[in-house]
């Protein structure tokens, strides 16, 4: 049985998104009540993964959908 083995990874333009919205991290944070670390970790591109949760409760607030915040880049 042959393995799959993804070469792509979601990267996250949470920074760009909230800089052309004049947003803070921390006005997010208290707004949704999503952490600090959670939203610096998307925003640095260092986050591992997103609760489902956490990601609607994000995209509702931003009001935008998944792929105005993050995009699929291949690595091949």
């Amino acid at each position: 049985m042959t393995m799959f083995r993804s070469d792509c990874k979601i990267k996250c333009n949470l920074r760009q998104f909230l800089w052309e919205r004049e947003l803070t991290i921390t006005k997010v944070a208290k707004e949704t009540g999503i952490s600090r670390a959670t939203l610096t970790s998307l925003k640095r591109n260092h986050a591992k993964g997103i609760q489902f949760q956490t990601l609607c409760t994000l995209l509702q607030y931003l009001d935008c959908t998944f792929d105005d915040i993050f995009e699929v880049v291949n690595n091949v």
